[in-house]
């Protein structure tokens, strides 16, 4: 596989810590496979997930780090 098809490729991961308010449903998403940031809208502004370097059940673990505002 070359770098070119890692980066096209998507990969689902699963979104960890965060408020306990961000349903399970939304905890679960496919990103571009070069992905280590995910940035997800969520109750007026963008919690933000890096990529922990961990596993669970399969899937990438991206661990919260940061809530930013939405700007207006």
């Amino acid at each position: 596989m070359t770098t070119t098809d890692i980066v096209n490729a998507t990969v689902t991961v699963l979104l960890a810590g965060g408020p306990p308010t961000l349903p399970d449903a939304q905890r679960i998403v496919t990103v571009s496979g070069g992905t280590d940031r995910v940035k997800l809208r969520f109750g007026g502004g963008y919690e933000h997930f890096v990529d922990s370097g961990e596993s669970a059940d399969d899937l990438r673990v991206f661990q919260w780090c940061d809530r930013t505002a939405i700007a207006e």
